[in-house]
């Protein structure tokens, strides 16, 4: 196969062997950032594509955090769907849009990017790409939903310690928020203020979290209170 490979390339004139190589290098990178699958969001996801689709639903699409509230419950009278998927990052939220979307949603509450920052050092470059292609998936899918971007919550290092891919995290987190903020003027999207909600001392509070990085019910208390006007507008 190598062999193969180097008797195709031989003729190329050198310009396009540069480009050709450039572009290899491209497909290979963006191929590993595009591996998303587990047994969990895999699982997780079948879940989610057996439930009959609920027309003009509210969709609530993020990663564990999203996964964890009681949205239903939160905001009784409407039809929330929660499609929150542990662990999950743009690439994998973007492949599932096509689904989600199949429930024709009048509102989406997008919460995105925290495990991209957590784990994989995102780039503003590479962040503002995956959010801009993510928020087209659902117009395409949707033209008439009205889409909601939530900020990132912040985090707290302090609260576990062992947790160290929290260190020094809530700065890019703040920046990141920026340009969350700048995605949904440019797109049209409402953006909504979470992450000032949860601070205290620059830092996820301590009585809202158990880990440092998920909520627990006051948080969650605090989260709906900022959604619950545009959930029933």
């Amino acid at each position: 196969m190598i062999n193969c490979i180097k008797r195709n390339l031989l003729p190329v004139k050198p310009m396009r062997l540069i480009a050709l190589f450039l572009f290899l290098c491209s497909t290979l990178t963006a191929s590993a950032q595009h591996n998303f699958h587990n047994s969990y969001y895999d699982a997780k996801r079948a879940l989610h594509e057996s439930i009959p689709a609920v027309q003009g639903a509210i969709v609530m699409l993020g990663n564990s955090l999203t996964e964890r509230g009681s949205w239903a419950e939160y905001f009784p009278g409407t039809d929330v769907l929660n499609r929150g998927i542990g662990g999950d990052i743009f690439a994998g939220m973007i492949d599932r849009v096509v689904d989600i979307m199949r429930n024709k949603p009048t509102k989406v509450f997008i919460m995105a990017g925290a495990n991209d920052i957590l784990f994989h050092n995102i780039s503003a470059a590479d962040f503002e790409k995956k959010y801009l292609t993510l928020i087209a998936k659902v117009t395409e899918q949707a033209p008439n939903c009205k889409i909601y971007l939530s900020s990132i919550l912040p985090v707290n290092e302090k609260v576990k310690p062992e947790n160290t891919f929290l260190a020094e995290k809530n700065g890019t987190i703040i920046a990141m928020n920026a340009l969350v903020k700048t995605i949904a003027k440019k797109t049209g999207a409402t953006f909504i203020d979470i992450h000032s909600h949860m601070l205290e001392d620059g830092l996820l509070k301590p009585s809202f979290t158990e880990d440092g990085v998920h909520v627990n019910e006051k948080g969650y208390l605090i989260w709906s209170r900022q959604l619950k006007n545009f959930i029933y507008e």
